[in-house]
C-alpha cells in the first residue's frame, strides 16, 4: 500500500474468501480514486468475473485489468522468482502482468475496497518527469515484446498502449527540454516510428492528434507539451 492510502477493514478478508471459494491464484478488487472531499468509482468491469490463464492476461495487457500492485492477492507460488526491477518507476507495469501469466485462473471482485488517494502534484511529478515517462514507456514496450513472442492474441492492445505512452513520454521530453540526440529520445522517436499504424482503433483523441503532428507537425506537440506543463502549474 501506499503510505497515505487506505482500504476497506473487510478488504483481505472477503478476498481470501473468495480465492478459497473460487479456487483462484489471484485477486483482484477495484479502487476508489479519492481527490479532496470527492471519492469516485468507476468499475472495470459491471459484476464479479473469472479469467483463465489466457483471457486474464490478455485482460491485463489490453488494459482492463490494473497494473496496481495493492488491490490484489496473490498465492505465492505464481511470484516465484519474479521482482520488481530496480530503479524503476512504474515497476508494476514492468511486473505485474508477469504473475497474471503465470496463474491459471484469477478473479475480480466489484467491490472497491482500496482508496487510492489524488495527491496535489502527482499529475506534474507522473506526467511531466522525464524518467517516470520514460520508464512507463519502457515497461509498455517490455509487455509488447512478450505478447509477441508468446503469440498471445492480444498484440494490437499492446501495440496501442505502448504507443499511447511513447506519446506521452514524448511530451515529458518536449516539456522538460530532452535532447533530441539522447538514447531514450532515439528510442522513443524509433518505436513510434516503426510501430504507428494507419488505423489505430481505440486511440483517444488526444493521442490521434498527437500521433498526427509526430508526423506532419512536431511544433504543434511541442507547443501542447509546454502549455499543458504550466497549466498543471498554476
Amino acid at each position: 500500500m501506499d503510505s497515505d492510502d487506505y482500504i476497506d477493514c473487510h478488504m483481505y478478508q472477503e478476498m481470501l474468501d473468495y480465492m478459497e471459494k473460487m479456487a483462484l491464484d489471484i485477486v483482484c478488487a477495484d479502487t476508489y480514486q479519492v481527490k479532496g472531499t470527492q471519492t469516485k468509482f468507476k468499475p472495470r468491469y459491471s459484476e464479479n468475473k473469472l479469467f483463465d490463464k489466457e483471457q486474464a492476461i490478455c485482460e491485463i495487457l489490453n488494459g482492463n485489468l490494473d497494473n496496481a500492485a495493492w488491490n490484489k492477492i496473490y498465492k505465492r507460488n505464481i511470484i516465484g522468482g519474479i521482482r520488481y526491477p530496480k530503479g524503476r518507476i512504474y515497476e508494476d507495469v514492468a511486473t505485474t502482468y508477469k504473475f497474471v501469466y503465470n496463474a491459471d485462473k484469477v478473479g475480480y471482485l466489484k467491490k472497491p475496497y482500496y482508496y487510492y488517494i489524488k495527491r496535489k502534484g502527482s499529475i506534474i511529478s507522473s506526467g511531466f518527469n522525464s524518467k517516470s515517462r520514460y520508464d512507463c514507456f519502457v515497461g509498455y514496450k517490455e509487455r509488447l515484446v512478450f505478447a509477441i513472442a508468446r503469440r498471445l492474441p492480444c498484440v494490437d492492445g499492446c501495440i496501442r498502449q505502448a504507443l499511447s505512452t511513447a506519446l506521452s513520454t514524448l511530451t515529458a521530453f518536449y516539456a522538460n527540454n530532452e535532447s533530441t540526440n539522447s538514447d531514450r529520445y532515439i528510442e522513443v522517436d524509433k518505436f513510434i516510428k516503426e510501430n504507428q499504424r494507419k488505423e489505430i482503433g481505440s486511440f483517444k483523441r488526444k493521442d490521434k492528434i498527437l500521433l498526427w503532428s509526430f508526423n506532419n507537425c512536431k511544433i504543434l506537440h511541442k507547443t501542447y507539451s509546454v502549455l499543458s506543463s504550466l497549466a498543471k502549474r498554476i
